[in-house]
């Protein structure tokens, strides 16, 4: 990462709006829109500027270490990138930042008063509502079990095993193509292991819909079996001869 161009200082005397943001040090961010980058630029409104490669949200937290106000007058909030694992004993998030994750944020200075919504649209602190409203349907349904589903080619049918067991008699539908999703660096640099479970309706053809992650990991490792398991290719499910919307679930070892 390239160093500031122009000389920074973290002495608050007399800067309220400095010592306001250093304020948010130590708080649980993560960055709304997922970007990717370790360089980034935000509007005096928290707007970032210019496009940005996305990852996903678990990739996306971000360890606040200094804040200090640069010759131009805009804040600088350096710190490290945090991947989010999930832990299934305790059925929490837990933040893990990267070592080779350094990453600086730039804030062109708000305007009186402004700098907390500045902040707020550029970090949720937790995982708040509008966080998982602008995530993939897959995670949203995991927040959100009961949000509805869009119109698409299973509306209106019955999904078979939806939520319990399936009729007797019927034939669950058999994976005949697997792809296999692979690591992110992070998994692979920290070592990360364990397994991811998604809920899918199998439609009549055979074809994964409406992939729901069931049991996460984390690390970006959900989002990678997600997009796995769409490109699945199945044998459809029967049921009294007739092929039938099944649903089933993978589970993804990461080992």
């Amino acid at each position: 990462m390239a160093p500031a161009q122009s000389g920074p200082s973290s002495k608050a005397d007399g800067d309220p709006e400095l010592i306001a943001a250093q304020g948010w040090v130590g708080r649980a961010l993560i960055l709304r829109g997922f970007p990717a980058g370790d360089d980034l630029k935000y509007t005096a409104r928290g707007e970032l500027v210019g496009p940005a490669k996305v990852t996903d949200w678990t990739l996306a937290g971000f360890e606040l270490q200094t804040v200090t106000r640069r010759t131009t007058g805009d804040l600088q909030l350096d710190g490290l990138r945090v991947a989010i694992r999930y832990n299934s004993d305790q059925h929490v998030f837990e933040r893990h930042p990267q070592k080779q994750g350094a990453m600086r944020l730039v804030l062109a200075s708000p305007a009186a008063g402004k700098l907390d919504a500045a902040l707020g649209a550029m970090f949720s602190v937790g995982i708040d509502p509008a966080l998982q409203r602008s995530m993939p349907a897959y995670w949203r349904h995991y927040f959100i079990p009961s949000e509805e589903w869009p119109a698409d080619g299973l509306t209106g049918q019955t999904i078979f095993g939806a939520g319990g067991k399936a009729p007797e008699g019927a034939n669950y539908p058999v994976a005949e193509k697997k792809p296999e999703p692979g690591y992110t660096p992070e998994a692979i640099q920290d070592h990360v292991h364990g397994s991811v479970q998604v809920r899918v309706d199998v439609d009549a053809s055979g074809t994964p819909q409406r992939v729901v992650i069931r049991q996460p990991l984390g690390y970006g490792l959900d989002a990678k079996t997600v997009a796995a398991v769409e490109r699945y290719r199945f044998q459809p499910g029967v049921l009294e001869g007739s092929p039938v919307a099944v649903e089933v679930t993978v589970n993804q070892s990461f080992e």
